[in-house]
């Protein structure tokens, strides 16, 4: 899984951490309106990650 949604706000708003399967995961979120495609590479595996935020 690319990320995990740890909010979902009343005006839409979407806050979510990147994360990986290695175990990895993002300390700091991001906020963005959904839906929204990420990508990334994992800075501790390599793997790279791609998904959209709905």
């Amino acid at each position: 899984m690319a990320f995990e949604i740890t909010e979902r706000k009343a005006n839409g708003m979407i806050r979510y951490k990147r994360r990986c399967d290695c175990g990895w995961k993002e300390s700091s979120t991001a906020e963005i309106v959904p839906p929204r495609s990420i990508s990334y590479t994992c800075p501790k595996c390599g793997k790279k990650n791609s998904g959209t935020v709905a």
